[in-house]
């Protein structure tokens, strides 16, 4: 409570404020709780009822409310409620039961007046605007708050409060709607909270208000300032600790929204100008973030690099580790793997670093003991010549004392110092296999990239050869056909002609299946609908009873992605007319959130896929390799004599 001082914690106090987070068995709440009893009756600041007030707050729903009845049944006082009531409202509220919660912080409020502690008056009226808040009643919030500060601004031993009433008052403005109040409160805030020495507290003000600022968007000078404040206090806590600013991070997970990038390009040119280091990092890392978010990953590269140049002249390496992890991330987002590699060693450079420095400083600290050890040995030494003239035998026994002791903190040095480079060996060695792997599998993806390409570039030239070469030459073989058939009039009598002209007529029919099949004319003008609509009429026409169900196709698919596509639905209608023996097929295509889903079922035979697959099926494997390189997900439902279900995502990007 902030209006006592000097608080003394006895053994049973620090006891029972250790042990909250346990199960409270019979035993152990009722011993706490009468310890403090007894505590209670010789404390003037009322230390022990706080710490019982804590005890009940604390405590899951149950074991609060067992805790909060024994006490009352042990101690039912004016003075002892009043504090009791104070602990069991704070755990109802805890627990959601906020009617519950505000009918005994009456009762306390009522108690607190009667003995005029206007701590605890204060207190009250605080957490009842508080409470209600919660229930969205803000004209009873206000005039608590009112009243608590009043009287928290006439007494200097209640303006410790002052911050948590302008918190409230934050709460309720922003509530209403009228932002311009709630900053002037956020900013009353910290103006009263700021020269604590409760670093939680602390932590808790500026968490909230910069949450504050950053959410309202309208007030970028305060929102710069108080994230460089959040960030100086989580670096001032421990500066060699980065997971010191996921506070700090998470203030701008909400904030990746199209509609920011105006604002975040203003907060980050202004916290250049203004030299606020930590801000500009946080805000232009938010910038990239929602410039990826809209596949601008050009603009974001250029604002990490600027913000390279500006964080290279200052000493924070672990913002340099974030900017080039961003960096790669685009880079990667680009397909620009060489850059991405080039970045990537930059920030394993600034690790290694980070390391060395460590690495330097702990040897500094051995230098520092040895030096210590050193003087040590040349007072033992002097004590020894001290001793020499007494005794021989002490000097020998001193002598091999001090060489033992040598002897073992050399030994301890050097298993240390030899387990710390296997240590640091064996990091390196994980990194660069690491590396290698990620090589590997770049590699693999450009390889089978160019062989997917290049089997859609032959079949665009086969098609070509077939229709412009091999059509060609049989319409005009056809051509002179026709014209000996008009002067040969014995000949067709035959019927030869007839035939030939039959067998001419199919020649060039598959010549147009088979260039039609190599690329067909719908994918280039309709795209994948098309192209499965002329697939589906081709199986309809060979006897299979076909149903398609094409819904919110994307737009913006690539040509080539679309193609890929294609081959795949049309490798796997291969294998259903090879190997299914169905007499239906389903078709269906549909844009999802995160990319386009295919679903192919057939009523065919089926088959066992883990066998298929062991027995080095080429159509499965070539199947699965395509939805692999469109970087999508498959899955098999099959069985022998149930047909199949072949489900397919595919991402947009």
């Amino acid at each position: 409570m902030l209006f006592t001082i000097n608080k003394k914690h006895t053994f049973f106090t620090l006891l029972m404020l250790l042990s909250v987070t346990i199960v409270y068995s019979q035993e152990v709440y009722k011993t706490q709780v009468d310890s403090l009893f007894q505590v209670a009756k010789n404390d003037t600041v009322f230390n022990a009822y706080e710490d019982l007030s804590d005890l009940i707050s604390r405590a899951s729903g149950e074991d609060g409310e067992k805790i909060f009845k024994y006490a009352i049944s042990r101690d039912s006082t004016e003075l002892s409620r009043m504090f009791l009531y104070q602990g069991y409202g704070r755990n109802l509220g805890k627990i959601g039961q906020m009617d519950a919660a505000i009918a005994y912080r009456r009762k306390g409020l009522k108690l607190a007046e009667k003995n005029g502690i206007e701590g605890m008056v204060v207190y009250y009226h605080n957490s009842l605007a508080g409470a209600y808040h919660f229930k969205s009643k803000l004209d009873s919030a206000t005039y608590h708050l009112n009243i608590a500060e009043a009287i928290a601004e006439n007494n200097e031993k209640n303006r410790g409060w002052l911050w948590n009433i302008y918190y409230n008052r934050g709460l309720v403005q922003g509530s209403l709607g009228n932002l311009d109040a709630a900053a002037y409160y956020y900013r009353l805030m910290w103006e009263n909270i700021k020269n604590t020495s409760n670093p939680k507290q602390k932590g808790f003000a500026l968490y909230t208000i910069a949450y504050f600022f950053t959410e309202a968007g309208n007030y970028p000078e305060d929102q710069i300032k108080f994230v460089e404040l959040l960030s100086a206090h989580y670096d001032n806590k421990d500066p060699d600790v980065p997971s010191g600013h996921i506070s700090v991070q998470s203030l701008f997970k909400d904030e990746i929204k199209k509609e920011n990038i105006a604002k975040y390009k203003n907060i980050v040119h202004l916290s250049d100008s203004l030299d606020q280091i930590n801000s500009f990092y946080h805000s232009t890392e938010t910038l990239v973030r929602i410039y990826g978010a809209e596949n601008r990953y050009e603009e974001g590269i250029q604002y990490l690099k600027n913000a390279e140049h500006k964080i290279l002249g200052v000493q924070k390496p672990h913002f340099l580790i974030g900017i080039y992890q961003a960096l790669v991330k685009n880079h990667m987002d680009l397909k620009d793997y060489e850059g991405a590699f080039y970045y990537k060693n930059k920030e394993v450079q600034i690790r290694d670093s980070i390391l060395s420095e460590k690495m330097r400083k702990n040897v500094a600290n051995l230098e520092v003991k040895f030096e210590a050890e050193k003087k040590d040995r040349q007072i033992a030494q002097q004590a020894l010549d001290i001793q020499k003239r007494n005794s021989q035998k002490i000097q020998l026994i001193g002598g091999l004392v001090a060489l033992g002791i040598l002897l073992l903190m050399t030994s301890v040095f050097f298993r240390k110092r030899l387990r710390y480079q296997k240590t640091m060996t064996s990091q390196k060695e994980a990194i660069h296999k690491q590396k290698v792997i990620e090589l590997q599998q770049e590699n693999k993806l450009l390889a089978l990239n160019g062989m997917i390409e290049g089997q859609e570039t032959e079949r665009i030239r086969i098609a070509k050869d077939l229709h412009d070469s091999l059509g060609g030459l049989l319409s005009t073989v056809k051509a002179h056909f026709n014209a000996v058939q008009n002067e040969v009039k014995m000949i067709e009598e035959l019927n030869i002609t007839q035939k030939t002209n039959e067998l001419i007529d199919e020649a060039c029919t598959e010549v147009r299946r088979i260039s039609h099949n190599m690329i067909p004319h719908a994918l280039t003008i309709s795209g994948v609908p098309g192209a499965v609509e002329d697939l589906v009429e081709t199986l309809q026409m060979e006897g299979f009873e076909v149903e398609l169900e094409i819904k919110r196709f994307p737009s913006e698919v690539p040509k080539a992605k679309q193609s890929m596509l294609y081959r795949l639905i049309q490798e796997i209608i291969s294998n259903i007319r090879k190997h299914a023996h169905a007499k239906s097929i389903l078709i269906q295509i549909f844009g999802i959130d995160d990319g386009i889903g295919l679903i192919i079922e057939d009523d065919g035979h089926g088959f066992n896929y883990k066998d298929a697959i062991a027995k080095d099926g080429v159509g499965l494997k070539s199947i699965n390799s395509r939805v692999k390189f469109l970087d999508g997900s498959i899955d098999w439902d099959t069985s022998i004599g149930k047909g199949t279900t072949i489900t397919i995502n595919i991402p947009k990007v």
